[in-house]
């Protein structure tokens, strides 16, 4: 026996013309767009209000939007949480031990961008003077008898996570519909038909083309149920202070992990079962690394599907660094990993 699973990225959502990446919603954001949209809900006072207090005061949202202003609106949101958050770990760990009898810094201990991600989360506030050269550390987060308090810092930016979450959510369930003109069906999509469904996005597109919910595994979480995986890579695998941030364990924490790994097993009963896996809107980063090798393991027949010869490129150089060159190789000579291009609609090339 032998099922077709589509795997989808936001790759897919765009190309239904939905305003779902995290440019639109950071443009959203700074435009202060909710100001030209009213949401459709029975709470709709109570989640304008949220969405408008989050974005004014999330650390997170505070940075993003600063730093887009520096880079012309893009940004690259999962690889700066990762620099905002390690930085401030470096940071905290430059100050010496034997500084517990101070709370006061040296301006030349910290680089500017250290200062700029320290203060975005408040653990340093400003100068006592405007002649003054030091900062001062948080009592919330630092005390002279006992130094660092590790837990606290942990627990600040991991709700301060929770609220970019929230706010995301909050966007891509209510206003994000409001500000897209979803487009019809894609035939080339139609034509797949696929047995079930693994989905990285939070939406769900997928309705489009009446596919059963049931079928459907959400691996980053979805809109109704709210536990959402927004993270970055386990470079630093050894960093636990850190541990809020990274996918894998976010992935682990909201069982999506386990999810995936049932879906690809044998079955136990006879031969394993074929699963000709469709990866379409999928960049295949290695933020995604153990999803990917997991649905690459269970597959038979791994299809992938590019734009144009940069994201084609692209695809190829993420799986050759997420398989290894050996893998890789093997699986493309052998036919099982396939790469086919994404056809333009007549709306496209007209």
């Amino acid at each position: 026996m032998s099922k077709k699973v589509l795997v989808i990225g936001n790759g897919f959502d765009k190309a239904h013309n939905l305003k779902t990446n995290y440019n639109d919603y950071l443009s959203f954001i700074r435009e202060r767009s909710w100001e030209d949209y009213k949401i459709e809900s029975d709470d709709a006072e109570a989640i304008e209000s949220e969405f408008v207090n989050l974005c004014a005061r999330n650390a997170f949202i505070n940075y993003y939007i600063d730093y887009s202003r520096d880079i012309d609106y893009w940004v690259d949101f999962e690889s700066e949480m990762r620099k905002i958050s390690l930085c401030v770990y470096k940071a905290l760990n430059k100050i010496p031990e034997d500084h517990h009898n101070n709370i006061r810094i040296k301006e030349n201990l910290f680089t500017a961008y250290e200062i700029k991600c320290l203060r975005i989360f408040n653990f340093i506030s400003d100068r006592l003077t405007a002649s003054d050269v030091d900062y001062i550390l948080s009592p919330v987060i630092y005390t002279q008898l006992n130094g660092i308090n590790w837990k606290q810092v942990k627990r600040t930016m991991s709700e301060e996570l929770t609220g970019l979450k929230r706010s995301l959510i909050i966007y891509l369930k209510y206003y994000m519909p409001l500000c897209s003109v979803c487009k019809n069906k894609i035939p080339q999509i139609e034509a797949m038909n696929p047995d079930e469904i693994i989905t990285f996005n939070y939406t769900d597109t997928y309705n489009l083309y009446g596919y059963d919910a049931k079928k459907v595994i959400h691996v980053h979480g979805d809109l109704n149920s709210e536990k959402i995986v927004l993270g970055y890579d386990d470079l630093d695998e050894d960093n636990l202070v850190l541990v809020d941030f990274k996918k894998y364990f976010q992935r682990i924490q909201n069982k999506h992990l386990a999810v995936i790994e049932r879906f690809f097993a044998d079955s136990g009963k006879g031969d394993k079962e074929d699963k000709t896996v469709l990866v379409y809107g999928l960049s295949l980063d290695r933020t995604d690394e153990d999803m990917i090798k997991t649905i690459y393991r269970g597959s038979s027949v791994f299809n992938v599907y590019y734009l144009d010869d940069y994201d084609y490129a692209n695809k190829v150089t993420n799986l050759i660094a997420i398989l290894g060159k050996r893998k890789f190789l093997e699986g493309y000579q052998s036919e099982r990993i396939c790469f086919f291009e994404i056809e333009r609609t007549a709306e496209e090339e007209s």
